[in-house]
């Protein structure tokens, strides 16, 4: 049997090594909306050094444009709080990189309780380029559909001629 020792982890480095192996970016944010934490594949994706946003408001990392109504819409996360995705077909979400360039993102929400009041735990992924190959497989199956339409024409007025 071995020893019981060898089993131990430390529990901050296994954390970290935990939220550095999940393949989302993700963010933690306070209860007052700054970023507590962020994981590596979060600095790969905006951008930023792990020391300019940890303390930053939450909205660093959005386009100017949607910041105005996000105080309001966290601030009614943190009080009736639940894992779930944001945003949807109606109300596609963007994340903003250091550089200014925007990406569209899915994100997803999941609360924490700390002593310090609800946290929430953002899972954010760029899926620009699965967008884009949705499109391009639309407009590939359209393009099929009428090239389909063109021969059954041509298929007609040959048939009938």
């Amino acid at each position: 049997m071995s020893d019981e020792s060898s089993f131990r982890i430390e529990p901050q480095s296994f954390f970290e090594k935990l939220l550095n192996a999940t393949p989302d970016a993700i963010v933690i944010v306070d209860t007052d909306g700054h970023i507590r934490v962020v994981n590596a594949q979060a600095v790969a994706l905006f951008g930023h050094a792990r020391e300019e946003l940890i303390g930053k408001p939450v909205e660093t990392l959005i386009p100017q444009r949607f910041r105005h109504g996000h105080p309001g819409h966290r601030r009614g996360y943190t009080t009736g709080s639940q894992a779930r995705p944001m945003g949807g077909a109606n109300m596609p979400l963007y994340g903003l990189r250091k550089d200014g360039s925007e990406f569209r993102a899915a994100i997803s929400l999941s609360p924490v309780e700390t002593e310090e009041g609800t946290w929430a735990i953002t899972a954010v992924r760029d899926i620009t380029a699965q967008e884009n190959q949705q499109a391009a497989l639309r407009r590939a199956n359209e393009a099929a559909i009428a090239a389909n339409r063109e021969l059954e024409a041509f298929s007609y007025s040959v048939a009938h001629d």
